[in-house]
C-alpha cells in the first residue's frame, strides 16, 4: 500500500516505513481519493502537475540543482534536491532509511551514485520526450497559460515579489511545492504501479504505435466485454473524463491551437456512450452549444441528450437495417431491375453488356452491391451535383453542352419534376437511368448516395408502404426511438431541435430520405447502438453476419460493410478492434454512429453548424473519445475477467491431482486473455507437451461462446502461433511461408480432438451470484472446482 503522510516538512526519515513520503501541507482528507482496498489512487494537488508535457514538467528548480554544471559545487543544496527526489521515487523494501542514509561519511558517494542513477534514467528517456513534445507541438501552443495556472495553483505557502511594469507585485510562490509536484512525473516513471490510471495509460501508450505485425487470434474480443463503464471505479469512466476534459480544453482554448481545434468552439455538438452491459453508459454524455445556435432565431438555445438533429448520411445503416427486417433474404442477391420497374425497361431497352463503359448494367447491380457500396454506380444524386456554377464551369475549361444531349436536359432539371432540390420519383429514376457507371459492380466499394436512393425505392416497393413508414413501423417504434423522425418534425418540436439554418433543418427530404432524410437524439442513438449490439430486431446471426465487412478498399486498415465503414484499431501486442462507423455530413449537419462489437459498446456524434469545418471538427471530435474509450475498455474488460476468471482451479476427485492456473498478463506489449499459467491432469505436466500438438506458448484463453441461459461460457484455448514477428531489417515481409499461413490460431483452431472434443475447449460454469464455480477441460472429462 503506498501511503502519503500530510506534514509540513520532509519529516523524520531515520524510520524504516512500508511506502514512502510525499511532503505537501496541503493533503486533506477532500484531496485525495482511494479504491476499494483503501489503496490511494490520486491526490489531485499533486496529480494537477501532470498537464504539462513531461519532459516539461521534470525540469524544475530542484532538479536543475541536481544536474546544471553551476551547482555542482554546492553539496548542502545537491543533498536538498537529491533528499526531496529519493523520497518520493525510493521505497523502504529496496532501502531502508537509516542514519547511515545521511551520514557524512557515506554522503558524497551516496549521492554521487543516486545522481547518475536519475540522470542515466532522464536522459534514457530524452528522446520520448522530445518526440513526444513535437507531436503535441499544435495542441500545446498554450502551455505558458498552463503553467502560469499550475504556478497559482500551487502558491499556498512563501512570498516572492516580482516587479511587474514598474511597480513591484507580491505574489504567492511555491517553488518547494513545484518541486514535489514536479517530481511526481519521475514518480510514475520509476515507479508505475503508484500511477492511477496505469491501465489506461499502459494501454493508451501501446495504442500509439500501430504493429506492422498483428496478433491474429480469433476475430473478436479477447475478453469477455466490460459490464461497468459508468461508475466512479470503472476505467472506463476515468477515461471519459479525460476525454470531456480535452474537449473542453479545445472549447476554452482552441484559438491558441491548430485550425480544427479552433474552430471547436463553433460547432454545437452532442456525444453520447452507450453499452449493452452496462445501461448507466447512457448517462456519459458531453454537449457544447456555440453561439451560433444559442442565438439562433429558430430552435433550442442548449442543446442536451433531447435535442433533435439531423443525422445525414448515418440514416444509410437505419436503412440498411429496415431493409433486413422487410426483405427475404434471397432478394438481397436479386438485380435492382427486379424491384424497379422503370430501370428494368431501360436495361432492356439499353442492354449495359454492348458499351459496359458508357451504360450501367442495371440487372447486374443487386440490393447487396448497394447497400456495400459496391454496385458501381454514380455516386451522387441528380441533380445535386450536376449542376455547376457558371464560373467554374470556365474555370474548368468544360464546352457548352449539346441541348440534344439526353444527359444535358434530364427531367430533373424542369421545375415541375424539381421541389426545393428534391426530385419526384419517376423523373429521378428517368435522369440517372442512362449515367455512365463508375465501375463494373463488385469491382471495388465506391460510395454512391444514389445507390442508396435505389435502395429505399427497392424496399418501398417491395413492401408496398412508403419509406418514412417502414423506419417508423420497424425500428423507431420497437426500440422506444420516440424523439427520431423520417421527415421534418412538427413545430411543436422545434424548441429542442439544433437549427443553425432553417433552410437545411426543415425540408421534405423525398426520395433522399433513405440516404440522408432522417433526425434523431442522442438518446435515441443510444437504444439504435444497443438494440443492434443485443440483436433486438434481428435474429443473433444475421446480426454477426451484419457487423461484417462486405469487401475492403485499398486502404490497408480500412474495409466497407453494409453500409459500414470500418476501421481496424491496432494495438501494440497485434491484437485488433474493429471499429463499425457510420458517418454522416450534409447540409449543416454531421454526425457518426460507432460501434464496438468485441465491448458492447460505443457512441455517437451528432453535430450543427453553418461552419465549413464542421465536418473536421466532428472527427476529430471522434478521434478523441476513440483514442481515450478504447484503450480503457480494453484495460476494464482485462480487469474485469481477471477478478471473474483468474484463479487456481482443482479437482474434487480423491486421489486425482488435476489443476489449472490462469491468470492476466500486465506485462506491456503481452498479448491479452487469460493465461494459463500452469495445468496438471492426472498428474501430467500437460504444457510441457502442448507444443508438439497445437504450438509454441505462453497459452491463453480467449471467449468464444457464451450461454447466458445455461449459466456457461465457452473459451477456446490459442498458443503464440501468430505472435507479431518483426520483419528483418531490410527484408520483405513473407505472407506464404510465414508461421500464420501455415499453422496460425484460425487454421488449427478445433485440433487436435480427444473422443469427438477438441483439447481447446474450456467451459466455464457461472453461479447465479455471477461468480465462477469450476472450469470444465471438456476433451478431458474433468471439472475443476474454483479455490482461489
Amino acid at each position: 500500500m503506498l501511503h502519503i503522510f500530510a506534514v509540513k516538512s520532509f519529516g523524520d526519515i531515520s524510520k524504516p516505513v512500508d511506502g514512502f513520503s510525499l511532503c505537501n501541507p496541503d493533503l486533506s482528507a477532500s484531496n485525495r481519493f482511494v479504491d476499494s482496498e483503501l489503496n490511494i489512487t490520486c491526490v489531485i494537488d499533486l496529480a494537477f502537475a501532470s498537464t504539462v508535457p513531461v519532459s516539461t514538467s521534470l525540469i524544475t528548480p530542484a532538479y536543475r540543482i541536481l544536474v546544471m554544471a553551476q551547482s555542482r559545487s554546492t553539496i548542502q543544496r545537491l543533498s536538498l534536491a537529491l533528499l526531496r527526489i529519493v523520497t518520493m521515487t525510493m521505497k523502504s523494501s529496496h532501502r531502508p532509511y537509516g542514519n547511515a542514509l545521511v551520514g557524512r561519511g557515506c554522503l558524497p558517494a551516496w549521492l554521487f551514485l543516486m545522481a547518475c542513477k536519475i540522470t542515466t534514467i532522464l536522459t534514457q528517456k530524452e528522446n520520448k520526450f522530445v518526440e513526444l513534445a513535437e507531436e503535441l507541438a499544435d495542441d500545446e501552443e498554450w502551455v505558458p497559460k498552463i503553467l502560469k495556472d499550475e504556478e497559482d495553483y500551487f502558491a499556498v505557502i512563501g512570498k516572492m515579489e516580482k516587479p511587474m511594469g514598474g511597480k513591484k507585485e507580491v505574489r504567492l510562490i511555491s517553488i518547494e511545492m513545484h518541486a514535489i509536484a514536479r517530481k511526481i512525473n519521475m514518480v510514475a516513471e520509476l515507479t508505475q504501479d503508484f500511477v492511477a490510471d496505469y491501465w489506461i495509460e499502459e494501454m493508451k501508450r501501446d495504442s500509439e504505435t500501430i504493429a506492422d505485425n498483428v496478433l491474429a487470434d480469433l476475430l473478436g474480443p479477447s475478453y469477455e466485454a466490460p459490464v461497468d463503464l459508468a461508475s466512479n471505479k470503472s476505467l472506463v469512466a476515468a477515461a471519459w473524463r479525460n476525454a470531456t476534459a480535452t474537449l473542453q480544453t479545445y472549447i476554452s482554448h482552441g484559438s491558441e491551437a491548430s485550425k480544427v481545434v479552433a474552430a471547436v468552439k463553433n460547432i454545437t455538438f452532442s456525444v453520447g456512450m452507450f453499452s449493452l452491459e452496462d445501461p448507466a453508459a447512457r448517462k456519459m454524455q458531453f454537449h457544447y452549444t456555440s453561439p451560433e445556435v444559442a442565438n439562433a432565431p429558430n430552435g433550442t438555445h442548449k442543446v442536451d441528450g433531447d435535442t433533435i438533429y439531423r443525422m445525414a448520411s448515418v440514416t444509410k445503416a437505419f436503412t440498411v437495417l429496415a431493409g433486413l427486417l422487410e426483405v427475404n433474404s434471397t432478394d438481397w442477391e436479386r438485380p435492382i431491375t427486379d424491384f424497379v420497374p422503370t430501370l428494368a425497361k431501360y436495361a432492356q431497352k439499353a442492354p449495359g453488356e454492348d458499351d459496359p463503359i458508357h451504360i450501367t448494367q442495371w440487372d447486374k447491380v443487386t440490393l447487396s452491391a448497394l447497400a456495400a457500396q459496391i454496385g458501381g454506380i454514380p455516386r451522387d444524386p441528380f441533380p445535386v451535383n450536376e449542376i455547376l456554377d457558371p464560373a467554374t464551369i470556365t474555370a474548368l475549361g468544360l464546352p457548352p453542352l449539346n441541348p440534344d444531349d439526353p444527359l444535358s436536359l434530364p427531367p430533373c432539371v424542369l421545375p415541375e419534376n424539381n421541389h426545393n432540390g428534391v426530385c419526384d420519383e419517376i423523373p429521378y429514376l428517368e435522369s440517372i437511368q442512362n449515367r455512365p457507371p463508375a465501375l463494373l459492380p463488385w469491382t471495388s466499394p465506391g460510395y454512391s448516395d444514389m445507390g442508396f436512393m435505389l435502395l429505399g425505392v427497392a424496399i418501398a416497393n417491395i413492401t408496398g408502404k412508403p419509406l418514412t413508414q417502414v423506419y417508423r413501423e420497424s425500428i423507431f417504434e420497437p426500440l422506444g426511438m420516440v424523439s427520431s423522425y423520417a421527415s421534418s418534425p412538427p413545430k411543436s418540436e422545434w424548441h429542442r431541435s439544433a437549427i443553425p439554418d432553417l433552410a437545411t433543418f426543415d425540408l421534405d427530404a423525398g426520395i433522399l430520405v433513405s440516404t440522408g432524410g432522417l433526425l434523431t437524439t442522442t438518446n435515441d442513438m443510444a437504444k439504435f447502438g444497443v438494440g443492434v449490439l443485443n440483436s433486438t430486431l434481428l435474429p443473433d446471426e444475421e446480426t454477426r453476419k451484419w457487423l461484417k465487412p462486405v469487401s475492403h478498399t485499398a486502404h490497408f486498415e480500412y474495409s466497407v460493410g453494409r453500409p459500414w465503414e470500418i476501421m481496424r484499431y491496432t494495438h501494440s501486442s497485434g491484437v485488433i478492434t474493429d471499429i463499425y462507423t457510420k458517418l454522416g455530413d450534409s447540409g449543416s449537419y454531421s454526425g457518426f454512429i460507432v460501434l464496438l462489437p468485441d465491448y458492447n459498446a460505443g457512441f455517437s456524434i451528432l453535430s450543427g453548424s453553418t461552419s465549413t469545418r464542421r465536418f473536421s471538427v466532428v472527427t476529430e471530435v471522434a478521434e478523441v473519445v476513440t483514442s481515450s474509450i478504447l484503450p480503457a475498455l480494453a484495460a476494464q474488460a482485462a480487469k474485469e475477467s481477471e477478478k471473474k476468471f483468474a484463479g487456481v482451479y482443482n479437482s474434487t476427485v480423491q486421489g486425482l491431482e488435476s489443476s489449472l492456473t490462469l491468470s492476466v498478463n500486465h506485462t506491456k506489449g503481452a498479448a491479452p486473455g487469460l493465461v494459463v499459467s500452469s495445468w496438471i491432469s492426472n498428474g501430467t505436466d500437460v504444457l510441457a507437451q502442448l507444443p508438439t500438438s497445437i504450438g509454441a506458448g505462453p497459452y491463453r484463453l480467449i471467449p468464444s461462446i457464451l450461454d447466458p441461459e445455461a449459466g456457461t461460457e465457452a473459451f477456446r484455448l490459442v498458443a503464440s502461433l501468430d505472435a507479431p514477428i518483426p520483419p528483418s531489417a531490410g527484408a520483405p515481409k513473407k505472407l506464404f511461408t510465414s508461421m500464420s499461413y501455415l499453422t496460425g490460431d484460425w487454421l488449427v483452431l478445433d485440433s487436435p480432438t480427444y473422443g469427438g472434443i477438441g483439447v481447446s475447449l474450456f467451459v466455464f460454469k457461472i453461479g447465479s451470484d455471477g461468480n465462477v464455480e469450476e472450469v470444465r477441460p471438456e476433451a478431458f472429462r474433468v471439472s475443476l472446482k474454483r479455490s482461489c
